[in-house]
């Protein structure tokens, strides 16, 4: 079974074909879960408060990658309390050799970044021993 690696999931399973999560700004990351079925993988970012014109979403090869940058709003005034993390974000999921990028759809929905892949067959079967 195809696996992608993320340093922040509960998986642990690995696949030497896949590229790993990589960590490139060392600030916190928004939270995500990725979920899949027989022929759909589903990638669903935590990211409250940002509209779909802060957030870029790109597919390069088996790698996706989310960048976000929160309004200028919250640069307009000095802080008395933060809880929430609003620094620009990037992050990079490897995904597996099954997903088909010229298939792919996203959107927003209270709070939430849903990104839908479509997968392709799978191509293992089952060998019959002599």
């Amino acid at each position: 079974m195809e696996a992608f690696t993320s340093n922040h999931s509960k998986n642990t399973s690995t696949n030497s074909s896949e590229q790993p999560e990589q960590q490139h700004d060392g600030k916190e990351h928004p939270p995500i879960d990725i979920l899949r079925n027989e022929t759909e993988l589903l990638i669903i970012v935590e990211i409250p408060g940002l509209t779909k014109e802060e957030v870029e979403v790109f597919i390069e090869g088996h790698q996706l990658m989310i960048r976000g940058n929160p309004s200028a709003l919250y640069h307009q005034y000095a802080y008395i309390k933060q809880e929430r993390s609003l620094a620009p974000f990037r992050r990079i999921i490897g995904l597996p050799n099954r997903v088909d990028p010229s298939k792919v759809s996203s959107f927003m929905d209270q709070g939430l970044l849903i990104i839908k892949f479509s997968l392709k067959p799978s191509q293992s079967r089952k060998i019959i021993i002599d």
